[in-house]
């Protein structure tokens, strides 16, 4: 029996997962597509996943009546295997993984086969694996619908390679940081060639704008390089100042309190520049406690923000309970105390909330935190009583949104912000 089925929309080689991920095959052999109970088979592969021991879910599309052909969106079964990827708060290397190839973290690897099934005198003949696409990467990105277009447009800027060059974007829309020596922080990146991402440079100036050192570490990933599609990487001072081992050039401590700014940026071996340069400016706080926000962007990769004006704490209690009306009756008669119960409280939980403000914002500043203010995973940067930095879970941003503004017309504007902590405290329990 003839059967030719033809993929006529693929999958992106990479795709943000939490958007429509739609690919449409048509079979080319009529007197096939005309069998009785005639349906297209779509199995997803995503490597490392079983999808209860078949190693694959398999989709059963019915043509459509007009073109014979048949759609279908696969990003509902991937972003069940893609979850957010927070560089560990002690990291001390330069690269780390965000996830490989047999790892579903923060990007997966998917594989589309296609075949189909038909009822003939009572009994379904299953035809399955006629056409394998290519294997294809999906990652923790979503994009607004314009975004979307505009990313099909143009999504390979994103991938880190010695072909796109200078023009290889980090997962980030801010491109001009400030922050201080000792915040720490990374930036996602992709790439379609995982073997050229070899090198972080940083270079360092002084007020004047004068190099004070250049930096060069090399990538020392444990894991096999080959796989790797996506990378967390060190940018902010602490992190940078964490890294151990040999330095390709240069030395510890990178960021001194004579930097006032710094580059970063990614080069292979040879050594070509595979990416676009970030740029750091450090500001220390000057009179309030410094709230350092990191929150999850549009890219599938962490942000970090600082808020460097007063910051207010409060606590939102809750309580349950039931009024007592007992008798006083005693061996003695009837007693009254000051210390008698009506009101019982059983049950008390609290809440802390913090109320953030920022230096002033430039116009870019203030449309790039619009993806924290709806940013679905947030972390307040803290000291532990060891002295240990780490990451506070926010449940959300209350009472938070945003508005456009810019200098010309608005003069100075800062932004105000109130975090809900994730964890709750409870009383005792009476």
């Amino acid at each position: 029996m003839a059967s030719n089925l033809v993929i006529k929309t693929d999958l992106h080689d990479f795709n943000p997962v939490f958007n429509r991920m739609e690919v449409t095959v048509h079979q080319d052999d009529a007197p096939t597509l005309a069998l009785p109970g005639y349906q297209y088979l779509i199995d997803v592969y995503i490597e490392g996943q079983t999808f209860g021991g078949l190693g694959y879910y398999r989709f059963t599309i019915s043509p459509f009546p007009n073109t014979g052909n048949a759609v279908l969106d696969v990003h509902s079964v991937c972003e069940s295997f893609v979850s957010s990827t927070l560089s560990v708060y002690n990291s001390n290397v330069a690269f780390a993984l965000g996830a490989n190839a047999t790892v579903g973290q923060s990007i997966i690897k998917v594989t589309l086969k296609y075949g189909y099934q038909y009822l003939l005198a009572g009994v379904v003949t299953v035809v399955a694996d006629s056409v394998v696409g290519s294997a294809k990467y999906a990652w923790d990105a979503c994009l607004s619908k314009k975004e979307l277009l505009d990313y099909i447009a143009g999504y390979p800027l994103y991938l880190m390679n010695t072909t796109n060059g200078v023009n290889a974007k980090f997962l980030t829309d801010m491109k001009r940081n400030k922050v201080s020596i000792g915040n720490i922080g990374w930036h996602h990146i992709l790439s379609d060639q995982p073997t050229q991402i070899d090198r972080l440079k940083v270079i360092t100036y002084d007020s004047a704008g004068a190099i004070i050192q250049t930096v060069i570490k090399a990538n020392s990933t444990t894991q096999v390089p080959t796989v790797a599609r996506n990378y967390i990487v060190s940018t902010a001072p602490a992190s940078l100042n964490a890294m151990t081992g040999a330095f390709i050039s240069g030395a510890q401590p990178i960021i001194t309190s004579s930097v006032a700014s710094y580059t970063v940026q990614i080069f292979e071996n040879t050594p070509t520049a595979v990416s676009e340069i970030l740029y750091f400016e450090i500001i220390e706080p000057c009179r309030y406690t410094q709230r350092r926000l990191h929150f999850l962007n549009r890219l599938g990769s962490f942000d970090s923000f600082n808020f460097n004006l007063r910051s207010q704490k409060s606590q939102d209690v809750s309580s349950q309970g039931y009024k007592m009306d007992k008798y006083t009756d005693t061996v003695g008669g009837a007693v009254n105390s000051y210390q008698d119960p009506e009101n019982i409280t059983t049950f008390v939980q609290t809440a802390d909330k913090m109320i953030l403000r920022s230096d002033y914002l430039t116009n870019d500043e203030n449309e790039w935190l619009k993806q924290l203010i709806s940013s679905p995973e947030i972390y307040l940067e803290f000291t532990d009583p060891t002295g240990v930095q780490q990451y506070l879970a926010v449940q959300k941003l209350s009472g938070s949104s945003w508005l456009e503004k810019e200098v010309n017309f608005d003069k100075l504007f800062n932004m105000e912000v109130e975090i809900i902590m994730s964890q709750s405290d409870f009383r005792q329990r009476r």
